[in-house]
């Protein structure tokens, strides 16, 4: 997280502050870089074009105002430049190279600093750009949709970082600070049913229930048992519904878990004990993942993050009752791993990755797959990118020093679910490319990146910056994966 950067942000607005030299001792760059499907000066979209599903195909690009540069970090020599806002450059820069946007009903919100612009994807069009708090100098990070409610924490130097919601609309968004602050040093934002989103804010911090609508904390704690023992919650060890959370009892039996606790988010206090029915086998590396009020999913295998874990085991079981509903053997050709659990028109569903790296449905209470799966809210943690080299599939930082020219041109090699090779998605189109986020639009997955189109760089004459290549045309655009 940015930790040292949000200092220089307070002047940075009206100027460049100067950042530390960064020499290179290659020939003088050829800038003469060809034109791409990003470079046209205007909105591009490619709806109703033949090709547009192809994997790799430019689905919509988008100019940015402003001004834009190729950053050289020096911590990262060895790697690609990334592009940024002018005003985001900074004295020893941390600010983050993870994805910092999110996409909900038509609408990509992209966050730099503490600004957020909305873009209407289906034009593509700005509907607008605003500051959240501006009074209060942050950066955005972990952006999430609870139902129609922006979550995301800032990060301050020196200071205790605060969550906010917003309640983003047409024409701009109303904030709220939540009533909490502590250190994130991880994504926080635990689990969600759509209405509240389970918060742990540090390692040591309360626990905490957070309304999406309003952005009241509902509940805030720890859950406790009756002898005083207190569940210290990880990211995959609890799930929730509307009234309720779950969690794996601590202590195991011979490596196995045998009960499941259920706990009141409106007072935090143990509910139930409920013992897992017979036959029922989870080995203590499984996660609670999800729940309904019909249905928890625990799984070996999750995928939370870029890469996906290895698939293993599944399980479907009754909340009420702890029996089991059904099973996915870890170890059979069955293992699957899990991404998300979704409602939609057709009923719930539980999206999965395969052992052939494909996503696939299930309905949760069977365990039958489905062909009326929805689109997953939780795509921006299973899918990513990774600069690569411009010969083979060499990762940058593990090559034998690329010379500049190839660094500033290196594109950006997808991964994620039905990508596990990656080859054939290569975002070779664009400078300093930055991954944003991924959605699904009209049953296709659609990631989006913000990069320089090649044709429009110029050299800066800045002795003792970083910054040395200037970006005349940066881009938002989109990629369709062709899964």
């Amino acid at each position: 997280m940015a930790r040292h950067g949000i200092v220089a942000l307070a002047t940075a607005f009206t100027f460049l502050i100067p950042l530390s030299a960064c020499s290179f001792s290659e020939e003088p760059l050829n800038l003469d870089f060809e034109a791409t499907a990003i470079s046209p000066d205007k909105p591009f979209t490619c709806d109703g074009e033949d090709d547009c599903d192809e994997p790799g195909t430019v689905r919509w690009s988008l100019p940015l105002e402003g001004d834009y540069f190729l950053h050289w970090s020096r911590s990262r020599q060895a790697s690609a430049p990334s592009l940024f806002a002018e005003f985001l450059l900074m004295d020893d820069p941390s600010y983050p190279d993870r994805p910092n946007g999110i996409y909900s009903k038509g609408v990509f919100y992209f966050m730099e600093g503490d600004r957020i612009t909305a873009v209407d994807t289906g034009e593509p069009a700005v509907q607008w750009t605003e500051a959240v708090d501006p009074d209060r100098l942050k950066v955005i990070t972990y952006p999430h949709m609870v139902g129609d409610s922006l979550f995301f924490v800032d990060d301050r130097l020196d200071e205790d970082e605060t969550m906010y919601t917003v309640d983003p609309g047409p024409s701009g968004v109303e904030w709220h600070r939540v009533g909490i602050s502590g250190r994130y040093h991880s994504d926080p934002f635990l689990r969600d049913d759509g209405r509240h989103v389970l918060v742990k804010p540090s390692v040591v911090g309360d626990n905490l229930i957070v309304d999406a609508e309003d952005g009241s904390v509902a509940w805030s704690g720890y859950f406790e048992e009756s002898d005083g023992a207190s569940e210290v919650l990880s990211d995959g060890s609890a799930a929730i519904t509307d009234d309720a959370a779950y969690t794996f009892m601590r202590m195991p039996v011979r490596g196995h878990f045998t009960r499941i606790l259920r706990w009141d988010t409106s007072t935090g206090e143990l509910a139930e004990t409920i013992k897992l029915g017979n036959g029922v086998d989870i080995p203590t590396n499984a996660a609670l993942v999800a729940a309904n009020s019909e249905v928890l999913l625990a799984s070996t295998g999750n995928c939370e993050a870029t890469p996906c874990s290895s698939p293993g085991g599944l399980w479907g079981l009754d909340p009420r009752t702890g029996e089991p509903l059904w099973e996915r053997s870890e170890g059979s050709d069955e293992e699957a791993t899990f991404i998300a659990l979704e409602d939609g028109e057709h009923g719930d569903t539980v999206i999965v990755l395969g052992l052939d790296g494909a996503p696939f449905a299930l309905d949760p209470t069977t365990g039958e797959e489905v062909d009326t799966a929805v689109a997953p809210r939780h795509l921006p943690h299973v899918f990513g990118a990774r600069h690569t080299a411009r010969v083979g599939a060499r990762f940058l930082w593990s090559d034998t020093r690329p010379d500049r020219q190839e660094r500033m041109s290196a594109p950006l090699q997808v991964r994620g679910p039905g990508l596990r090779g990656g080859e054939e998605v290569l975002i070779d189109m664009a400078l300093g490319t930055r991954y944003l986020t991924s959605y699904t639009e009209d049953g296709r997955i659609i990631g989006v990146f913000l990069a320089c189109a090649p044709d429009g760089l110029k050299a800066v004459d800045r002795s003792g910056i970083d910054a040395t290549e200037q970006c005349t045309s940066p881009r938002l655009f989109a990629v369709d994966y062709g899964i």
